[in-house]
């Protein structure tokens, strides 16, 4: 497509290359000179369907930023942890993704969520989202064991990791490496989930930079939540005034994600 003439007065910047280097590799050149025909990138999230019309902002990958008329401005530790209570102290989320047979996989998966899955539902070193969340369908029985609630538990956890925390481009899968951190759950909650959730949205980000890339990844709630907070001319009108607001902070706005959304991947 033949370039677009630049609009008087509009410049898609920058004007020093000093600092922001990327230039004609960004995104927005594209878009600027009508290389790239709309703005739209595929969510790839279980919930996909609810962000068909997200607006996400074009950061810049040298700096993490958004550039804005008024301004830089960015999602920072602190908006994670008010906005959704995560821990951002505490041992990293971090972990050597150990090549395993999918036997192997299956006894760890019998053992810590209480199954072990059929062989088409692994993909790698991924599970697919699928097959938790049709155990989800049975629910636990009144007498159930420790044990049981707490594989229950894992599976739960594995769904939020998975298809909303740190879901990757594939949409319905979530790497096996994140099972063995879950074996003792009372130390779960004291990693630094908050940082491993935004380092996961900017690297989502700076690769949905590239002109050549379609498809958007990465806990998009925790982005959408932050525009509103800090935007909030693009917040929506809420129906009814909560009385008293719950913790985290987010948690005024009700999200309807049901579990149909993983049934069907």
């Amino acid at each position: 497509m033949a370039d677009t003439p630049i609009p008087a007065g509009l410049h898609p910047g920058p004007l020093v290359h000093d600092i922001i280097s990327a230039g004609t590799a960004h995104r927005a050149h594209s878009i600027f000179h009508g290389h790239i025909q709309g703005n739209q990138l595929d969510v790839r999230r279980c919930d996909r369907e609810f962000w068909e019309h997200t607006p996400i902002p074009d950061p810049r990958p040298e700096t993490h930023t958004f550039h804005l008329p008024v301004g830089e401005a960015t999602v920072t530790l602190q908006d994670v942890e008010v906005l959704w209570g995560l821990h951002i102290d505490g041992p990293p989320v971090i972990g050597v993704d150990t090549y395993r047979s999918i036997q192997e996989w299956g006894a760890i998966c019998e053992e810590l969520l209480g199954f072990s899955p059929a062989v088409g539902y692994f993909d790698g070193q991924r599970l697919k989202l699928g097959c938790l969340a049709r155990v989800l369908d049975t629910e636990l029985p009144a007498d159930a064991s420790n044990a049981e609630c707490r594989q229950r538990t894992r599976i739960y956890i594995l769904l939020i990791l998975g298809g909303h925390l740190l879901s990757d481009k594939s949409g319905n899968k979530v790497p096996l490496l994140y099972l063995p951190l879950l074996r003792d759950l009372e130390t779960v909650g004291q990693y630094s989930w908050g940082s491993a959730c935004l380092a996961t949205l900017y690297r989502s980000l700076c690769d949905a930079t590239h002109p050549a890339k379609s498809a958007i990844a990465g806990p998009l709630v925790l982005l959408q939540l932050w525009i509103w907070e800090h935007i909030p001319t693009m917040r929506p009108d809420r129906i009814a005034p909560l009385e008293h607001y719950p913790d985290p902070y987010a948690a005024r706005c009700a999200f309807r994600t049901h579990l149909g959304f993983f049934n069907g991947i």
